[in-house]
């Protein structure tokens, strides 16, 4: 009598989780986080445009590398639209969470979340992995081997051209921060005076 208690509750919470997405790399995030990059990259741009002065003094008087730098925000900028509007015209798999979580790729980052329709969020999976790989995997199945084939294309593409573009945004970002160091250091030493 447990058994079937205990199936039927299992059954009941994969209803409940019927999209399941691997929490650090699903679809909404890469939309998120791309959204950020591009925001933070049109800042930047947009301040040091109308205070070039002050991107070269940054930059000690450096002015091809102030010009660098500016182009750099802007191609990462340009990149994050481009992928943004990719996304939205290529033909995007439904199946891009589901494929993840096939794979067992929610092992390396940071598990498996489902939505839960109640709560209206995306909360943390209650059981086990192997059941949401093997209802992931039954789901993908159902696609013809070169739908299959395709949406897996698409995942890859997604996922590298994500991952490049965020590594990218990275760098930036420290190089922003050395400089930000030395404005700040600057501030200090004429404060001093």
């Amino acid at each position: 009598m447990i058994d079937t208690m205990e199936t039927k509750q299992q059954k009941a919470m994969q209803l409940k989780y019927k999209d399941m997405a691997v929490k650090d790399l699903n679809i909404r995030r890469i939309y998120e986080e791309l959204k950020e990059i591009q925001k933070v990259c049109r800042d930047v741009r947009r301040y040091y445009e109308t205070n070039d002065s002050t991107l070269i003094n940054d930059l000690d008087g450096d002015e091809k590398e102030a010009f660098k730098f500016k182009m750099i925000f802007g191609d990462l900028c340009t990149e994050c639209d481009k992928m943004l509007d990719d996304l939205n015209k290529a033909w995007i798999p439904e199946c891009f969470d589901l494929f993840f979580v096939a794979v067992g790729a929610g092992k390396y980052f940071r598990g498996l979340h489902g939505y839960d329709t109640y709560q209206r969020a995306w909360v943390p999976l209650g059981y086990s992995d192997d059941s949401a790989e093997d209802e992931s995997k039954e789901a993908l199945k159902r696609l013809t081997k070169d739908n299959l084939i395709d949406a897996a294309r698409q995942c890859f593409w997604i996922y590298q051209s994500f991952i490049a573009l965020h590594q990218r945004y990275d760098c930036l970002k420290e190089t922003l921060y050395v400089i930000l160091a030395k404005i700040s250091a600057k501030s200090r030493i004429y404060s001093n005076f």
